[in-house]
Formats: structure tokens, sequence, C-alpha cells
């Protein structure tokens, strides 16, 4: 079962040396699926259709776009399925988030999901077992406190979280 599970997660990241699907770039992040052609909710939001092929120059190549919630999902399930730091499956995933670290948004989908993210992101981090991811800058970010600050500025009058972002009814 764990074996069928990383054959799965390999089809949804964007890692050519283990995914040739057409639509798949170099990026290590995940996509949402690999089933049907591929989706990614973050490709419908760059105004390219779940698909990816809507509104593209004639000639350009079908590319779906990864984004956070999936990517933080996906490494924490390569994780889950016993794969080490050293899987190049793993190291492109945290490299990945590494280079979007963010608690201001889901990278690729804006607010999109941001609380969605945010379990995931915690959930995957923990999973890892890392107290400090680094920035693409270098800047280390003691993850931990620094969701605790982003959930909390968040956070209305009334004690209540709701994201104005609707779609996911968050």
């Amino acid at each position: 079962a764990f074996q069928r599970a990383v054959v799965f997660l390999t089809r949804c990241q964007n890692l050519n040396s283990t995914n040739s699907a057409p639509w798949a770039t170099d990026d290590g992040g995940f996509v949402y699926t690999p089933a049907n052609g591929g989706e990614s909710l973050a490709s419908e939001v760059a105004g390219h259709g779940r698909r990816g092929d809507e509104n593209l120059a004639a000639g350009q190549p079908v590319r779906l776009r990864s984004y956070g919630s999936m990517t933080y999902a996906g490494f924490k399930s390569l994780l889950y399925a016993g794969l080490g730091p050293d899987d190049p499956r793993v190291h492109a995933a945290l490299q990945w988030l590494s280079k979007h670290w963010t608690l201001d948004e889901n990278p690729g989908l804006g607010q999109q999901g941001y609380f969605y993210y945010l379990y995931t992101m915690a959930r995957a981090l923990r999973a890892s077992r890392k107290d400090v991811i680094t920035g693409s800058d270098g800047t280390q970010h003691v993850w931990r406190a620094e969701m605790l600050d982003a959930i909390l500025s968040r956070q209305h009058t009334d004690g209540s979280w709701i994201n104005k972002e609707d779609r996911w009814l968050e």
C-alpha cells in the first residue's frame, strides 16, 4: 500500500527525474491530481484552467503549477510513506517549500485555502521534525512561533477567524 501511495505521490509532483507526465515541470512542488491529464488549482488561479490548457498562446505546452498546500501535503505524505530527507522527491519538495516560504498566503492560490495551508504546513513540518525552515534568502524561520503570530494577527475582535476569500468556506 505504501509503495502504491509513493507511485501516486510521484505522479503528483513536478519533478522531471521521477515524473514523466507531459504537464510536469521541474520545480519539486505538487499539483492537485495527475488523474485525467492532471489538475492544479494554481493553474486555474493563474488563468490557465485546472488542466493548464486555457488561455495558452499557440504552441505553448501545458504545464501545471505547484502550490503551497498541495506541496506540504505531498511532502508530509512522502515522509509518512517512509521516505527520508535524502530521497530526491523529499528533497525537491522541501526546496520548493523553502523557496516559497510565507505565512501571508497559500503560495500559488493567494488567500484561497489559507487556513488549510497553515494546517497542512504545521502537520508536515511536525512530521519532518524540523523546528526551523530556511527561506530562499537564507533567513531561518522558527515556524511555530511565526505561525502563531500569523494566526493571532487574523483573529477578529469576537474571537473568530474567517477567510474573506470564501471559495473554501474557511
